[in-house]
């Protein structure tokens, strides 16, 4: 068990803070997800580099 783990366990023996760390759980999930979904949308794009506008090849 690490340090954090510790500290996590003697922390939410209290009810309040307990009560307030559950009710944050919605709220961190929909996050998450947000932040994974969005990572994953950005390594499935390819890469582009700066945008030619001249319109014609070899300007």
């Amino acid at each position: 068990m690490t340090a954090f783990d510790v500290l996590k366990s003697k922390l939410l023996a209290d009810p309040a803070v307990k009560t307030a760390y559950d009710a944050l759980e919605g709220e961190y999930e929909a996050l998450r997800l947000k932040l994974t979904g969005e990572a994953a949308e950005a390594r499935q794009k390819p890469q582009e580099g700066p945008e030619d506008d001249s319109g014609s090849p070899g300007a």
